[in-house]
């Protein structure tokens, strides 16, 4: 028997009103191993596509590689003369797909095994998966016993079954599979990328995408897929859907809300303090977000290439700069050409500038700069522009948000190859009458756009504290996602464990996975902030104070003052208990409890609860 089918139910409400023959989503789902079918349409509405016979000629292909029948980089003029320079592999990935299929590959593989195409495709997939045979297209390009909705299905339902058929009968071994799922040649315009079909995401689904009417996808690891079908508008209802742009923005919106975005926060060496700790938080919480905990070594190594979004913290800019390394900066520069997502805070802002104006860290993604920064910590506000209100998805207007030592920016007149960058928010107030602090109302305070392909999203402020503005983090994740975030409260159980976690000096993957797992537990109610308001006398009203690992250049930035060294020696003495780990232990009070590790503080809170 084959495994089921888990596949999300992918529905857009809006296309229900769609006349039936413009607009169709096929879908399944498996409810305790059974298998339901839902659709907007008809399942068994007539395609006249010929996509799905290229995508099974190119699956015929990948198993005739794999059992070393056929050598995808044998020259075409063995078999066919006339195409000296032209490889199988070549034909089977060129982009006028039916015409190099049926002309060129079809007939190399005839010769190769001495059999008919229709009658291997039938031996081969057709008749192991049910369906009636979807033979060559006749002469005048109409297709013979044309595949419908629910054919189209099956197919791919198939492939996201890792080759299996629905009865258990494997219809493509595994390194077939594989072989779809990989680039077969360079990524250029010009190239379908893998045989009749393209793989998304790098390698993560393969899809069809063979014509602007027809999509579908699917996805090996997971048992996901699905089937668009918009064909070219006709007499009834046609201006309802155009189905270049119309359909691949639905399909997008329909593909990415049926699985969490996998959102990468940066924790390696820079970021620090309550940014850091908010953030990942907030992550962590969303049924709508997947977290990854990701440092510099993580990026340079490629760690991106399995995200959709990254989100870098507040911190230190140029220390987060340093741990990226030139290769991790290209590498995020890539990432956002090819349409990945970016969430910058402070530093994280920071790290986006062109550093030619008195700054050193930033990566030169935006042609934006900065005058300088105030050096304290203070409310402020921002007033958004039409642009930013707009892309945000929030109403134009004025709202407090809170400033620790952001930039003061300003958009600088020369354009940027890649970035469409725009000003989305100016600072609403100054926050001193001196220094920096009194040259900020008016200036730029935050900024977003496209770069290549993907989105950027940065603010100079910090809409995170809990003091501060949610709708602005909303808006943020809103636009670089695409669709609305969601960040519910933690369960909490009475009489739970309440724990201050000082986030200050907080370092490192280990100290947030630490963080994430405390507020996930519903025995434990986790309490994060800074300096000040553990100096004004909260830490009483807690059951446990956790400092965390922090790295000695986030100590030496004297994250423990005497004031709140003080602070912290009065709660201990009063019978508080201290616990902490790694390089922090140094500012342990008497009687405070060292650690070999997070966990081992985890496991000490949850057993003395």
């Amino acid at each position: 028997m084959s495994k089921t089918i888990a596949v999300s139910v992918l529905m857009m409400l809006a296309w229900a009103a769609v006349a039936e023959d413009v607009a169709y989503i096929s879908i399944v789902r498996d409810h305790n191993g059974k298998v339901t079918e839902k659709s907007v349409g008809s399942l068994e509405t007539k395609i006249d596509n010929p996509a799905l016979r290229v995508a099974a000629v190119g699956c015929l292909f990948a198993q005739l590689q794999d059992e070393d029948v056929l050598d995808p980089d044998q020259p075409v003029a063995n078999y066919l003369p006339g195409f000296k320079s032209l490889t199988l592999r070549e034909a089977m990935t060129d982009p006028a797909g039916p015409y190099f299929v049926t002309d060129i590959v079809e007939p190399c593989i005839e010769k190769i095994t001495g059999k008919k195409v229709d009658d291997l495709l039938s031996e081969r997939f057709w008749k192991p998966l049910g369906l009636p045979a979807h033979n060559s297209p006749t002469p005048n390009s109409q297709l013979p016993n044309s595949p419908t909705i629910h054919d189209v299905y099956v197919f791919f339902k198939m492939l996201a079954d890792n080759g299996v058929a629905e009865d258990g009968t494997r219809v493509l071994s595994p390194n077939a599979v594989k072989q779809l799922r990989r680039r077969q040649v360079p990524m250029t315009v010009d190239r379908l990328l893998s045989y009749g079909m393209k793989p998304r995401e790098d390698g993560r689904f393969i899809g069809l995408d063979s014509s602007p009417e027809l999509d579908a996808v699917a996805n090996p690891d997971t048992g996901e897929c699905a089937v668009w079908w918009c064909p070219q508008p006709g007499t009834r209802n046609p201006e309802l859907i155009t189905p270049k742009s119309q359909l691949s923005t639905l399909k997008d919106q329909v593909w990415k809300s049926s699985r969490p975005v996998r959102a990468g926060v940066f924790a390696g060496v820079g970021s620090m303090g309550l940014s850091s700790t908010e953030l990942i938080r907030y992550v962590a919480r969303s049924p709508e977000l997947d977290l990854t905990l990701v440092d510099g070594e993580d990026i340079r190594n490629g760690a991106l290439n399995g995200l959709d979004l990254l989100v870098v913290p507040g911190g230190s800019a140029w220390v987060i700069v340093g741990d990226f390394g030139p290769e991790g900066i290209e590498n995020l520069k890539a990432f956002l050409r090819r349409g990945g997502s970016f969430i910058g805070i402070c530093a994280g802002c920071v790290l986006l500038l062109d550093d030619e104006y008195r700054i050193a860290s930033g990566a030169s993604l935006v042609p934006y700069s900065r005058y300088g920064a105030y050096s304290g910590d203070a409310m402020t506000s921002m007033r958004l522009t039409g642009e930013g209100a707009k892309a945000l998805g929030m109403e134009k207007g004025e709202f407090d948000v809170w400033y620790s030592g952001g930039p003061i920016m300003f958009r600088r007149n020369e354009a940027h190859p890649d970035a469409k960058i725009e000003t989305w928010g100016l600072y609403g107030r100054n926050v001193t009458n001196e220094g920096w602090g009194a040259h900020m109302d008016g200036n730029v305070s935050c900024i977003g756009g496209m770069f290549g392909k993907g989105r950027i999203a940065a603010t100079a402020c910090h809409p995170e504290f809990r003091h501060s503005a949610d709708a602005l983090v909303k808006g943020l994740f809103r636009y670089a996602t695409g669709h609305e975030v969601t960040f519910p409260e933690p369960k909490v159980n009475p009489g739970a464990k309440k724990v201050y976690y000082y986030s200050w000096p907080v370092a490192g993957k280990e100290c947030a996975r630490f963080l994430t797992e405390m507020d996930a537990d519903p025995d434990i109610d986790v309490h994060t902030d800074e300096r000040d308001e553990m100096c004004g006398g909260a830490l009483d009203a807690f059951d446990a104070l956790v400092i965390p690992d922090g790295a000695d250049w986030q100590l030496s930035y004297e994250m423990f003052p005497p004031e709140v060294n003080e602070a912290i020696a009065a709660y201990a003495a009063k019978g508080g208990k201290v616990y902490s780990w790694g390089a922090s232990v140094r500012h342990l009070p008497k009687g405070g409890i060292a650690c070999r590790s997070a966990y081992d503080v985890y496991a000490r809170l949850k057993a003395e609860r």
